[in-house]
């Protein structure tokens, strides 16, 4: 949004397609969208980062 203007024209939009499918849609990316920041997605991804900080144990290197 660069301006007043354009505000007033994306809620008017918006209002417009209230209930149809394309508003369906678009709260449906929207979710998509907002998945990455889910509680599952950031706990792969800190066990991610945390595998890789710690060296493998003897065991995870095939000696035993």
């Amino acid at each position: 949004m660069r301006s007043g203007s354009d505000v007033i024209k994306r809620l008017s939009y918006l209002r417009e397609i209230a209930g149809t499918q394309q508003h369906a849609d678009l709260i449906a990316a929207c979710v998509d969208r907002l998945r990455l920041f889910g509680q599952s997605k950031q706990v792969d991804t800190l066990e991610c980062v945390l595998r890789s900080l710690v060296p493998a144990t003897a065991t995870e290197r095939g000696a035993a």
